[in-house]
């Protein structure tokens, strides 16, 4: 009998059929065809996703494995730090995925995205992100979640387009609302509502204007569905994360949950340790941290899911 922990069933529907994130069932190193045939007979021949990964538990391909034409294929790059770098996207036609139709770049400050750059196209700037303080007060210490303040689209040699980001008490985006001088300054270039686990609920307006960071301020792959965290993949239809705990057991049994299923008080920063809320004596809001030996902080001395917890305290 397969392990539960090593097969997700991601129930997406959809027209390519059902979507699965297979482990390495035969034990040939790569998640593949032979893993996928063991389930076909379950699900009927209806395609389904494949996922590649390399030795370092990084996903670097999602394709199709049942094509159809407009299907995307995509490939990703990391760093030596394991952040993304480039995103390289195929779309499907008349039988072949050709070249490329969308290349990104990303240049980071630490972990937060300053900005994108087109690499059909010298490696033009595309976008560029202003970011201040995220939900911890510092600059990263919750993963930048909150953090983003404002956005630049330089895509266009007519007129830069610029927006600012309105958040949900959990550092969620709620509304984009665009501030380029003339007709548009002022209105909502986008809207977002979530379900607990960050699947959106509300659908996209005509004309909404199409930017990747919404629930936890974390940016989604519209292609996949998949929400990036930087050290692992979240898919928002279950609520788990499609590979394993980076540290496996020592982070508890569960290697693919999502804070622990609380995502109402808890949030995860680059999808390694939890972050949650907690309301001292006197009433204020403090952010706790896990695994986060933040300037200010105290240990309580508790463990949980084997990691140390933190609780940042506010000065007095």
């Amino acid at each position: 009998m397969v392990s539960p922990e090593l097969l997700i069933l991601m129930a997406t529907g959809g027209s390519s059929g059902p979507e699965f994130a297979l482990a390495d069932l035969d034990g040939d190193g790569d998640s593949d065809l032979a893993d996928f045939a063991m389930f076909q007979k379950v699900f009927g021949d209806t395609g389904g996703t494949r996922y590649t990964w390399n030795t370092e538990n990084r996903l670097i391909g999602v394709e199709p494995m049942a094509p159809k034409n407009g299907d995307k294929k995509l490939q990703f790059a990391y760093d030596h730090m394991g952040k993304r770098v480039l995103k390289k996207v195929w779309t499907y036609t008349a039988g072949s995925w050709g070249t490329p139709t969308a290349v990104t770049k990303y240049v980071y400050d630490g972990w937060r995205v300053i900005m994108e750059l087109d690499g059909l196209n010298n490696d033009a700037i595309t976008r560029k992100y202003t970011w201040g303080l995220d939900l911890s007060g510092s600059l990263e210490g919750a993963g930048g979640i909150g953090g983003l303040l404002a956005t630049e689209d330089v895509s266009t040699t007519s007129n830069d387009r610029t927006f600012i980001y309105f958040y949900e008490p959990n550092g969620c985006v709620g509304q984009l609302v665009e501030t380029t001088t003339g007709t548009n300054y002022g209105t909502i270039a986008a809207k977002y509502e979530y379900d607990p686990y960050g699947k959106r609920i509300n659908s996209a307006a005509p004309g909404e204007y199409d930017q990747p960071y919404r629930f936890s301020t974390k940016p989604v792959d519209d292609e996949t569905g998949l929400g990036y965290w930087g050290y692992r993949y979240y898919l928002y239809s279950l609520g788990r994360w499609i590979n394993r705990d980076p540290i496996g057991e020592s982070g508890g049994l569960n290697l693919y949950g999502y804070v622990d299923d609380s995502p109402n008080k808890e949030f995860d920063s680059l999808g390694l340790t939890n972050v949650g809320y907690v309301t001292p004596w006197d009433g204020r809001k403090t952010i706790r941290l896990m695994g986060f030996p933040l300037r200010g902080a105290q240990a309580d001395g508790s463990r949980r899911s084997g990691r140390q917890r933190i609780k940042l305290v506010e000065d007095s």
